[in-house]
């Protein structure tokens, strides 16, 4: 199911701005200059000046208010994405960690050295 939300993603937004005209047909060496410079084009995405207009070898991460999502840069866009259920964003791991690893909701203890199973806070 992912990958067809992916495909129909990548099929409608071109890896270009959303709402820009698309021109008839791309040269060939256009189409590789836009894959490279576009990896997934989800289209959640929105202009953030925090994030590189090209994409650099590693993910550009950004925080979100909410503990349970997280930006991705693309090409000059922030693009929102979810840590799965039960998980939160880790601002200095840059991953989805538990709760109390993630330390961002101030309502969780923060223990963010501990060893699951062992010095962390019992599993609910």
């Amino acid at each position: 199911m992912k990958l067809i939300i992916l495909f129909v993603a990548i099929a409608v937004c071109g890896c270009a701005a959303v709402g820009q005209e698309q021109p008839e047909s791309i040269p060939e060496a256009s189409i590789g200059q836009l894959n490279e410079e576009c990896n997934a084009c989800p289209l959640n995405c929105v202009a953030n000046d925090e994030c590189p207009a090209r994409n650099p070898p590693q993910p550009v991460f950004l925080p979100h208010s909410d503990c349970t999502r997280y930006y991705v840069c693309e090409t000059g866009r922030a693009c929102e994405m979810i840590c799965p259920p039960g998980l939160h964003f880790n601002v200095r791991e840059w991953v989805c960690d538990y709760p109390y690893r993630a330390c961002c909701d101030p309502m969780i203890e923060c223990v963010p050295g501990c060893v699951p199973g062992v010095t962390c806070p019992p599993a609910n």
